[in-house]
């Protein structure tokens, strides 16, 4: 059954590393075929980006061509990153298609893409680096040529990678279904020649098994009859048995007697001494019974001396059943019934465990001695007197870098002793000895055969006969690693000892409950307490409460179990090698300070937690410099901003000043060679009215160009504390006019921010300039509302003017809202200048304005002071 047992086992085992072979085969070879699968796709759309790409470039050139006033940096630096992209993926599929896909097609047909490419990669490049007119549409003009057979290029080669990939798609599935049928074989051939075989052999051995079972019921009844007769032979040898039991039980040795079957007749008392069997009843139990250990190779002997051999041996191993080794003789042989018949076996044993264990301890002894001797560099040496011979073991041989076969003498050795204090007391050493019988035991020093100094530990004592000493013998050991070890260890502790206690560094060491156990100078300066009055306390006695309880919640969230402030220090400790954190700290008076503090668990040489350690910095100058780092920071972008919207500022206003006078002086120009050249008098006096006409205009525009740079010169004069409601009513003073003409109904609410600290003709402008727009460009559909209200947000004030009228379309006239004389409706008084002025008035104040509008709804100005 043991066999079968394994045979199937051994098959089980081969059909499932089978299944298993073949399904990690056919997982690899799809794997393989997905990650083609992937590189395909990124191809594919690899090479449909370059298409968008240049259809991009070609846009981006004809924006800046169509833009050129308004071009600036970011269009370029777009258009710069674009033909970057462009060229850079452009390599990577050549590359790619040369080195990995190899397709000739593909190969050829970038081959004939390459000088469209080329001519939009240069193209492109001549207008980031000079974007004049003339460059412009000469890029343009060859950009728009090479586009179109750049695209057809590609989307041939796009065709291809696709076709490709749809191929390998196909062979794909293919792959799937022909390893999914060969998949469905191998199991098939697995149960037809593994495991049926198997099921046949256990069918066949059911059948053996009844046979068997039978004959056995037959075999029960011939042993009953047979006992019957074994009784009476019983009765015979009991008495036999009797005499010999006696004469066993009484002998001095370890002697047992047994019958055929091994169970006992008889046993010494010793017997049951060195077995450990006292007070057990052994007598008719097995052998095997009473041990159980015994193997299968003594149970053979055993058969062997039931035959008529004698089995003897001088010492052997006995493991017992409850672990322990015994070590045993014996000599085992039959006892005779009549002259022919065996009754059973007499073992004659003795335990000689303690000797065996005495030598196996003297074996070890001298083996971890000269193991001993090796890794802890001790030698042995011995110098006779009588012969003048002196005698290196092969240890000391080593420590000195000599050879096995260097033969030394007292004078060699000696001169190995570094020059100076080291030989000298060598030499005194040796002669105290030999004359004197003075033992000694130094540490000294040696240059070796290879010039290299070391430490070592010279041991000797003297042998003396008849009064004269015949010989000096001894150890040598090679100390230099501990020596420098205790150099080292001796400075580090100086300098442990001298960081301990330096200031300002405070270190702090508790127990795993958190009691103060360590209190270095340091913590004594930061904190005021003296170790003395500290050690034993709570080392929360030194933190906010407040922040221990911050912590203990913040450990509790990130964990996900509930840690109490008490165990807060201690769980960052545990749960990290190192904790570097800022804390503050609270000295004996009361005041507070913050510092930097490192936790870590302090553990024993067996790596478990005694304790834990924090080593803490005052940081106060350093938060104090952070604090005023942070507000120079937002003074400087705060400042940066102003910059920046100036320099905008300068730059619009440049630009209206070229545009707007432009036209005006054009225009004189031209009515200056008309006046010229006409002889008409009628026609001059025609022409001196639109003189007048033009000149007014350009006196307006530059009146009011006067008072934006006036705007920017003085924003911050002036300042006085302004309320809101005193504003509105004389903005509605001015305008009662209109506002009772118009039925505008103006609504306010100053009640969060009632007034501010302002420049008050520009506040009195703004709101001037806000209110008259909303009644002027009011809708004719329903009556006019205003409504003003003030905020506050995040320490700034706000002022929100909002209105019902007809809205401003922000996605057409977003980008000119604030211009200058831009307007946005069809009105006859509508200039374009009083949202330039108010914008301009707001940011020389350092405030923004901003708009949101629907067309027909309203419009609502924020202004953010």
């Amino acid at each position: 059954m043991k066999k079968i047992e394994k045979a199937i086992k051994y098959k089980y085992i081969v059909f499932i590393i089978t299944i298993l072979v073949t399904i990690i085969a056919i997982v690899s070879i799809i794997q393989h075929s997905i990650n083609l699968q992937k590189t395909d796709a990124k191809t594919i759309n690899l090479s449909g980006k370059q298409r968008m790409l240049s259809q991009q470039i070609t846009k981006q050139i004809l924006f800046i061509n169509q833009n050129e006033s308004n071009s600036g940096s970011y269009t370029i630096t777009t258009l710069k990153e674009l033909t970057n992209e462009f060229e850079n993926a452009h390599n990577y599929l050549y590359s790619n298609n040369k080195n990995k896909v190899k397709n000739p097609t593909i190969d050829s047909l970038y081959r004939e893409l390459e000088p469209y490419k080329n001519k939009i990669i240069a193209s492109s490049r001549n207008v980031v680096e000079n974007p004049k007119p003339e460059v412009l549409k000469e890029s343009l003009k060859t950009v728009s040529e090479a586009e179109r057979p750049f695209l057809i290029i590609m989307d041939s080669i796009v065709g291809i990678y696709q076709k490709n990939a749809e191929n390998k798609l196909k062979n794909l599935k293919t792959a799937i279904y022909i390893l999914t049928a060969l998949a469905l074989l191998v199991m098939i051939a697995e149960f037809i020649f593994v495991l049926l075989p198997v099921f046949n052999q256990l069918y066949k051995k059911n059948i053996e098994l009844s046979k068997i079972n039978s004959e056995l019921v037959t075999s029960e009844n011939e042993i009953r009859t047979k006992m019957d007769e074994v009784s009476k032979l019983k009765v015979n040898l009991e008495k036999q048995q009797q005499y010999n039991k006696i004469f066993i039980d009484k002998a001095p040795s370890a002697i047992a007697m047994f019958d055929t079957k091994m169970r006992y007749i008889a046993a010494s008392e010793r017997w049951k001494e060195d077995y450990k069997l006292q007070g057990q009843e052994i007598i008719g139990r097995s052998h095997y019974d009473v041990f159980p250990e015994i193997g299968d190779d003594w149970k053979q002997h055993h058969q062997e001396c039931l035959k008529g051999a004698i089995n003897k041996c001088d010492e052997a191993p006995f493991r017992r059943a409850d672990g322990s080794l015994q070590w045993i003789t014996w000599d085992v042989r039959p006892w005779y019934i009549s002259e022919n018949e065996i009754g059973g076996l007499l073992m004659n044993t003795a335990d000689i465990t303690r000797i065996k264990e005495k030598d196996e301890e003297n074996r070890r002894i001298k083996y971890i001695l000269d193991k001993t001797n090796e890794v802890a560099r001790i030698g042995t040496w011995e110098f006779n007197l009588i012969t003048n011979e002196l005698v290196w073991s092969k240890v000391i041989r080593e420590i000195h870098e000599v050879s096995e076969n260097f033969e030394p003498d007292l004078e060699t050795a000696t001169n190995f002793y570094k020059e100076g204090g080291s030989r000298e007391k060598i030499r005194k050493a040796v002669s105290d000895a030999i004359e004197n019988g003075k033992p000694f035991d130094l540490e000294l020093e040696i240059i070796t055969a290879k010039e290299n100094n070391i430490w070592i530990r010279a041991i000797g004592q003297a042998e003396f006969e008849d009064g004269n000493c015949t010989k000096v013998f001894g150890v040598f050991q090679d100390i230099n690693s501990m020596k420098l070890s205790e150099k080292a260890l001796d400075k580090a502790n100086k300098e442990l000892k001298t960081m301990f206690n330096s200031g300002p560094v405070g270190i702090v060491s508790t127990d795993l409950e958190g009691k103060i156990t360590f209190f270095n100078n340091g913590a004594e300066m930061l904190l005021q307490y003296s170790a003395d009055e500290i050690i034993g306390e709570d080392a929360h006695i030194i933190h906010l409460e407040e922040e221990i309880v911050s912590c203990s919640e913040e450990l509790s969230a990130v964990y996900g179990n509930k840690i109490s402030p008490r165990e807060a220090l201690q769980e960052i400790a545990r749960r990290e090698t190192h904790n570097f954190r800022e804390w503050t700290f609270k000295r004996k008076d009361g005041t507070t300070f913050p510092v930097e503090l490192i936790l870590s668990v302090v553990r024993n040489e067996a790596g478990d937690a005694t304790g834990y350690m924090g080593v803490s910095t005052d940081i106060t100058e350093r938060v104090e410099n952070r604090q005023k780092i942070i507000k120079a920071n937002n003074d400087l972008e705060l400042l940066a901003k102003r910059l920046m919207n100036q320099n905008t500022q300068l730059a619009d206003f440049a630009h209206i000043t070229s545009h707007n006078l432009r036209a005006p002086v054009s225009n004189l120009n031209s009515l200056l060679d008309f006046y010229k050249t006409s002889e008409c008098e009628e026609d001059k006096n025609l022409l001196f009215e639109k003189f007048e006409s033009v000149i007014h205009h350009l006196t307006s525009t530059l009146n009011t160009l006067v008072e934006a740079i006036k705007t920017k010169n003085e924003s911050e004069k002036d300042l006085v504390k302004i309320n809101f409601e005193k504003i509105l009513n004389k903005t509605e003073e001015i305008l009662s006019g209109q506002i009772l003409k118009s039925g505008t109904i103006i609504k306010r609410d100053f009640s969060k921010i009632p007034e501010i600290k302002y420049n008050i003709a520009y506040m009195e402008s703004i709101f001037l300039n806000l209110i008259s727009n909303s009644i002027k460009y009011c809708s004719n559909d329903r009556i006019p509302e205003i409504s003003i209200k003030s905020e506050e947000e995040n320490g700034n004030v706000k002022l929100i003017f909002k209105d019902n009228g007809l809205g401003i379309d922000l996605k057409r006239h977003g980008q000119k809202l604030f211009g200058l004389n831009k307007t946005f409706h069809r009105h006859p008084e509508a200039k374009g200048v009083g949202l330039y002025m108010t914008k301009t008035q707001i940011e020389s104040m350092g405030g923004t304005i901003l708009a949101t509008s629907k067309v027909n709804e309203g419009t609502i100005f924020t202004i953010n002071f």
